[in-house]
């Protein structure tokens, strides 16, 4: 070896090449003293290791990057899929139901007051009303007597369409059948005791919609707006759910009046086991 392989170094040089005592360190890479060739090969090793390190972290970061990207992208597909455009809805998340500043919060408190007598929401029935009404998919659990009807009913009343209503409960379902129809409220319940000549007649206007356009042209601009949608047919129909998986023609029905949009929604009250 010539002299020129060596270099004088203090003792407390480490084995990375670092002085700490050496001013010109942070001045760039010291040039580092090996004695030794079995270590000058270890060392050479290591440092190629290193390089094929530093590469695969290199393209690790761009695979992260990648990946975080198509992670974006799915996400902002998804929010966008709340929103269909032109639909006007705000089914995105984070939207608060519980307030009271959407464009129909003004006529389901009229329609509450001057249809069902009641002045105010009990707790949670506002903003199921509203998400209803947004057209959201909702499971509500609320006690006996806690006020699910209306979460429904309400809905039912401003919008154009059927709601179809699916209860074990036939005593509730006349119950609330009658009371609907002596507010004008158009409803109807299928069961096992409906006569067949009833049945056929309620199927049928589930079918075909109204029975004509004079009966639409009855409402007058002095009506106030929640009477709006209430002579585009039957409003709610109550069916138990035996009727629903017996009745063929029940089912045929009710498919008519989906491909023709008039199936607005369904209800499964008091959900059991």
């Amino acid at each position: 070896m010539d002299d020129d392989d060596f270099e004088v170094v203090s003792p407390t040089l480490d084995g990375t090449g670092q002085n700490g005592s050496n001013p010109s360190a942070s001045n760039g890479k010291q040039k580092e003293i090996i004695y030794d060739q079995e270590v000058a090969a270890k060392l050479e090793d290591l440092d190629a290791e290193i390089d094929s390190v530093q590469k695969q972290i290199v393209e690790l970061q761009k695979l992260k990057d990648s990946v975080l990207r198509e992670r974006r992208n799915v996400y902002n597909a998804y929010l966008k899929s709340l929103r269909p455009e032109g639909s006007g809805s705000s089914r995105i998340l984070g939207t608060d139901y519980t307030v009271s500043t959407f464009s129909w919060s003004d006529d389901i408190r009229l329609a509450a007051m001057s249809v069902f007598g009641i002045p105010s929401f009990r707790f949670c029935q506002e903003a199921v009303i509203n998400a209803a009404l947004d057209g959201r998919n909702a499971v509500v659990v609320m006690p006996t007597g806690g006020g699910k009807s209306l979460c429904y009913q309400l809905p039912a009343i401003l919008k154009p369409g059927l709601t179809l209503v699916v209860s074990p409960l036939i005593s509730l379902m006349t119950d609330q059948v009658f009371h609907l129809q002596e507010v004008g409220i158009e409803s109807e319940l299928l069961c096992g005791s409906t006569s067949r000549e009833d049945s056929n007649a309620i199927l049928k206007q589930i079918r075909h919609g109204p029975a004509s356009d004079d009966q639409q042209a009855t409402v007058t601009a002095s009506k106030t707006r929640r009477n709006q949608h209430q002579t585009d047919g039957i409003k709610l129909l109550y069916v138990t759910p035996e009727r629903i998986a017996k009745s063929k023609t029940c089912l045929s029905a009710l498919q008519s009046a989906y491909e023709q949009g008039r199936l607005s929604r369904i209800v499964i009250d008091e959900a059991r086991k």
